[in-house]
């Protein structure tokens, strides 16, 4: 977190987008025994990921969301 606050903060107060490259792929690829690849390719009929009252059809939108939850622990949430 030692570079990621500063620059998220930067984002915020400047307006400035941040840009993330979320590649689901990876993420399958290294643990393809313990996901699914419906799940890793958006053609899973369900949910797979329950997280509280969140519910994750794809793993590109539990990455997505995990990245908005990390940047509102750092207190940014305000970067789009």
């Amino acid at each position: 977190m030692t570079y990621m606050g500063p620059i998220s903060r930067f984002l915020a107060d400047t307006g400035a987008p941040l840009l993330v490259n979320v590649y689901p792929y990876f993420s399958y690829i290294g643990n393809p025994k313990d996901m699914s690849l419906k799940y890793a390719t958006f053609t899973s009929p369900n949910a797979v990921v329950f997280d509280g009252p969140h519910r994750y059809q794809n793993l590109f939108d539990a990455m997505v969301d995990s990245i908005y939850s990390a940047l509102e622990r750092s207190g940014v949430a305000n970067i789009s």
